[in-house]
């Protein structure tokens, strides 16, 4: 059980990393790339790189609200994902557990994400499949 735990915590530490980093790159692009002109002046021109941060903590800000009023969902997202790779994995080849890891990753976003924006959700399926991705395997010791 010990071993179960510490592989939930760490995988749930790599999601909210791989959430951090695809929802903020595409809260800034989408939001921040619409109204992007061409500086007219020397003063727009060298306040850009205060835009460029101003526009990555909003982008950070925005990405953990949005995680913060979808935790019931991410939650439970995260606790089936997880509790099918534990046992369908270790009984599995290593390349076929990552392709596993990648397809439930998508298809249980698939499951909660139907009718949301369409930014929305292609935002979380990038997160989905990045996170299928890094998700560390459970090792075969831990067979149920």
């Amino acid at each position: 059980m010990r071993g179960f735990l510490a592989w939930v915590g760490i995988n749930s530490l790599r999601f909210l990393a791989v959430w951090g980093v695809i929802a903020t790159a595409v809260f800034v692009f989408v939001e921040f790339g619409r109204s992007v002109r061409m500086p007219s002046s020397i003063l727009q021109a060298i306040s850009i790189p205060l835009l460029i941060v101003v526009a990555l903590f909003l982008g950070v800000f925005t990405s953990f609200v949005a995680l913060a009023l979808l935790s019931p969902a991410v939650a439970v997202w995260l606790a089936v994902y997880l509790s099918a790779l534990w046992l369908v994995a270790p009984r599995i080849d290593r390349r076929a557990a990552r392709a596993v890891a990648v397809a439930l990753a998508v298809g249980l976003w698939l499951a909660v994400l139907q009718g949301n924006d369409r930014v929305f959700v292609y935002a979380v399926l990038a997160v989905g499949v990045v996170y299928g991705c890094i998700v560390r395997l459970p090792g075969r010791k831990h067979r149920v």
